[in-house]
């Protein structure tokens, strides 16, 4: 389980460290274990940012990652509403960075088919 470190966001020097953090909220983030801290949410977003940029061969995958992180829990009905609510509001952030890269003509088409995703979660 992951605590909550009330120390500010600082950006890791090493990668690991930054891989296994990231890995770790994203598992907390899925499975909603910390419903009344959106903070994670953030802190991931910020650790994936960090990530992309040690390893900018894999930025878009990464934010990919991220999206479908997000979305994912969004979706899930297993976990808090308001849990749900906050990585929905927070979906369009990959998206929106995604937006500085160039991609190629799939990229843009797979970023178009998760626009769309996203569109759709703001139905529900």
């Amino acid at each position: 389980m992951y605590s909550i470190n009330p120390i500010p966001y600082k950006p890791l020097v090493d990668n690991q460290s930054i891989i296994t953090e990231f890995m770790t909220l994203e598992r907390a983030i899925i499975e909603g274990t910390h419903p009344n801290s959106p903070e994670l949410i953030s802190r991931y977003i910020a650790l994936g940012k960090d990530h992309a940029k040690s390893q900018p061969e894999s930025t878009v995958s990464i934010y990919i990652e991220i999206f479908s992180t997000l979305s994912k829990a969004a979706e899930s009905t297993h976990i808090e509403r308001q849990w749900r609510q906050c990585c929905l509001d927070a979906c369009y952030r990959p998206l929106y960075f995604l937006k500085n890269f160039s991609l190629s003509e799939d990229e843009r088409n797979h970023i178009r088919f998760l626009k769309i995703k996203l569109a759709s979660l703001k139905e529900f």
